[in-house]
């Protein structure tokens, strides 16, 4: 068989169509959700949260999450003059939606809180803690990079 112009132009387009249907059957196999179902509800809130964030930040002391290797927990330490919170945290994983966990908030007598998370995965965190105090609500997001456990 002779190999000329009309079977290479042939071949580059067979080569090209091949190849683009592979990239479409690739692209339909990756997630693509959003970060969070109610995206969209979030963002029309946005202020209320800027809002509570500027209340968190104007306390005596920033909240301190962090990680504690003998006890394998998250321990979340609260400044004096948060006393009595209700709330919640929200362990979420940027990566990985399925793996969000949440707590509620049950401070001790020391203003801290801890959380296993042996069973866990390592990796990044982001903890997100949402309280209400005396008619005021607050919101803290810090980031937390946990061991394989």
């Amino acid at each position: 068989m002779k190999f000329n112009w009309g079977t290479g132009i042939f071949l580059a387009y067979t080569l090209f169509a091949v190849a683009l249907f592979w990239f479409v059957y690739q692209s339909t196999k990756q997630d693509n959700s959003l970060v969070v179902d109610n995206y969209y509800e979030q963002d029309l809130q946005y202020q209320q949260q800027y809002e509570r964030m500027q209340r968190a930040n104007s306390l005596s002391a920033p909240v301190k999450v962090q990680f504690d290797q003998p006890a394998a927990a998250v321990v979340i330490t609260f400044p004096e003059e948060v006393s009595a919170p209700s709330g919640s945290i929200h362990f979420y994983r940027p990566s990985d939606q399925r793996f969000d966990f949440r707590a509620d908030l049950a401070v001790d007598e020391l203003h801290r809180q801890l959380i296993p998370v042996k069973g866990k995965l390592g990796g990044r965190w982001i903890v997100k803690i949402l309280w209400e105090e005396d008619g005021q609500e607050y919101y803290v997001e810090r980031d937390l990079v946990l061991p394989q456990l």
